[in-house]
């Protein structure tokens, strides 16, 4: 009988240590929006899928760039 594979789970940091992983050049910045949260993990994907964009670097600082732009509106509007 075969066993079931557990599915690893995926380490998420705080923005303080991404930043500083990306400083020592320890992660691209896809892999910081990767490890930011599993919403910005899914959301990246959908992002670049939408765009027919490929998963680099460029499109990972163009998708931190739209989700800054995203709190700016709402905090424009009272909602942040």
């Amino acid at each position: 009988m075969a066993r079931k594979k557990k599915k690893a789970k995926f380490r998420y940091y705080p923005e303080e240590v991404l930043i500083d992983y990306v400083q020592r050049g320890m992660f691209s910045w896809v892999d910081y929006v990767r490890h930011y949260s599993e919403e910005w993990r899914r959301e990246f994907n959908e992002f670049c899928s939408e765009r027919h964009m490929p998963i680099n670097n460029d499109t990972a600082l163009a998708y931190i760039t739209f989700r800054e732009d995203l709190l700016e509106d709402a905090m424009e509007q009272g909602l942040a």
